[in-house]
């Protein structure tokens, strides 16, 4: 659980923990893991303050392995399948 707090931590920065004193404070001292999975979504939102929102996604979705086996494959599911893009469609279908 540490690691993820720190690596949190760390995507958040000096200049976003200063921005976001309550969300450092929440991710510093988060009760659970599933706790900090939660917190992404705020991360990302104080990210996105930053940095553009590609940039703030792709380091939020950065930290995704770290709870592989800390939270629930749904979870882990959910998520990886609402984040893949957009689906190519292969040539031979659009000549139809």
């Amino acid at each position: 659980m540490l690691l993820i707090q720190k690596s949190m931590l760390r995507v958040l920065g000096v200049r976003g923990a200063e921005l976001n004193p309550q969300l450092e404070h929440r991710i510093r001292f988060a009760p659970s893991i599933e706790a900090l999975w939660f917190l992404r979504a705020d991360l990302a939102q104080a990210l996105c303050l930053q940095r553009d929102e590609a940039s703030a996604l792709l380091a939020v979705s950065d930290l995704t392995p770290l709870f592989e086996g800390n939270v629930s494959k749904a979870q882990l599911q959910a998520y990886q399948h609402s984040h893949r893009g957009p689906r190519r469609i292969s040539p031979t279908r659009l000549r139809k």
